[in-house]
């Protein structure tokens, strides 16, 4: 029954699929910036983000030094780019830190003491090039004022998709102002909190935080008293579409397709640690994100939902609803017609000083379908 289950959902999200890229064939490519900070499910990201060239433009990429070894995470980048024939995508390496490094356990392999994402690097598929081939698309401006000079370069908005902490943004928003705020159509960001307990297991922190929001809360700060259109992908969504084995073996009936491939070995790399650690599952956390900008009627939107953001104390890097604030020591309730608020009134800045934001709108992804999600990446992947 589960078979039979799993291809009819499959049909109809290709039908679907099919329906929606043909609805798009006759509009301008979707304008795309990736941020993300090497995971290994940033690699499948970046193939669903380049597996519809015709619908998806991709402007460039910029990547932090968080969850991948900086090195690494550009050069598997320039590689997948360079592999299937997208050589003037530029990429530049940020060199900025965050106050909360990732567990070490989670950028190295304790077995093999290398680096997560170097079993990606290493992939035969990937490296049939030299390395002075990659050389013309690895940008040498650090990959935080790169972002602003992409997009101060721009025409007309663009989409930014960030998978990673929110540093080069925040970068970006506080250096460059209303210029380059301007420039940025909507943000999707993977990261943070609302309904869903946190991530998070460091000393003296109470637990409530997700990973990139952690990594540097100041940054998520200056994203929420900012007046960027923001779309959150947080837990609450993430966490009901996690890489099984089952989903790996899927990509096998595809292996005419260098995407689904690369994607099935890439997926395949953290299938130890989902055996070794069954509480701990592996999720599609910035997969799901990419999804959810490529095919919108996917995930299930809340489209203006009152949030702020903690950027101190135990709680740092908490993103929360607005209802919470009385259960919350670090949020505020601006005066009418502050920045960033929602008008409602309060007394705004005690709150402030104790760690928090004022409240801003945003637009949170609550839900998705995993099988319908799974159904939609192997069907873009199919390439």
């Amino acid at each position: 029954m589960a078979t039979v289950r799993y291809r009819a959902i499959a049909f109809v999200a290709a039908l679907m699929f099919s329906m929606d890229w043909i609805a798009r064939a006759e509009a301008e490519p979707l304008k795309i910036i990736f941020d993300h900070d090497g995971g290994i499910d940033d690699f499948v990201t970046l193939l669903l983000l380049l597996s519809r060239p015709a619908d998806v433009k991709l402007l460039g990429i910029t990547i932090l030094d968080a969850d991948c070894k900086i090195d690494l995470a550009v050069n598997t980048t320039l590689k997948i780019l360079y592999t299937l024939g997208f050589r003037d995508v530029p990429v530049a390496a940020s060199s900025l830190q965050g106050a909360n490094p990732f567990p070490e356990l989670w950028r190295w392999s304790p077995l093999r003491r290398v680096p997560y994402c170097r079993t990606v690097d290493v992939q035969p598929l990937i490296n049939g090039m030299r390395p002075e081939e990659l050389e013309p698309q690895r940008v040498k401006t650090p990959g935080e004022d790169f972002l602003a000079e992409l997009l101060l370069a721009q025409p007309e908005p663009v989409t930014l998709v960030s998978t990673g902490p929110l540093s080069n943004v925040a970068h970006v928003l506080t250096r460059y102002g209303e210029a380059a705020a301007s420039k940025i159509k909507k943000i999707y960001w993977m990261g943070g909190a609302l309904r869903a307990h946190g991530n998070v297991v460091a000393p003296g922190h109470d637990g409530t935080a997700e990973w990139n929001a952690y990594w540097d809360p100041e940054a998520v700060g200056a994203v929420w008293r900012s007046r960027v259109p923001l779309v959150l992908v947080p837990l609450d969504a993430t966490n009901a579409v996690p890489v099984t084995p089952d989903l790996v073996y899927r990509f096998g009936p595809q292996s005419d397709s260098r995407y689904s491939v690369l994607a099935g070995i890439i997926w395949s790399k953290v299938i130890s640690w989902v055996y070794e650690r069954p509480h701990e599952p592996y999720y599609a956390w910035d997969t799901l994100t990419a999804a959810c900008v490529l095919r919108p009627g996917l995930c299930e939107v809340e489209e203006t939902v009152e949030t702020y953001a903690v950027t101190e104390g135990r709680s740092q890097g908490r993103t929360a609803l607005a209802d919470d604030a009385d259960e919350d020591a670090g949020t505020c309730r601006p005066e009418e017609g502050a920045e960033g608020g929602s008008g409602r009134g309060g007394a705004c800045s005690a709150a402030v000083l104790r760690g928090g934001t004022p409240p801003r709108n945003v637009s949170v992804v609550w839900r998705v379908e995993a099988e319908a999600f799974y159904a939609f990446v192997l069907e873009a992947l199919r390439v």
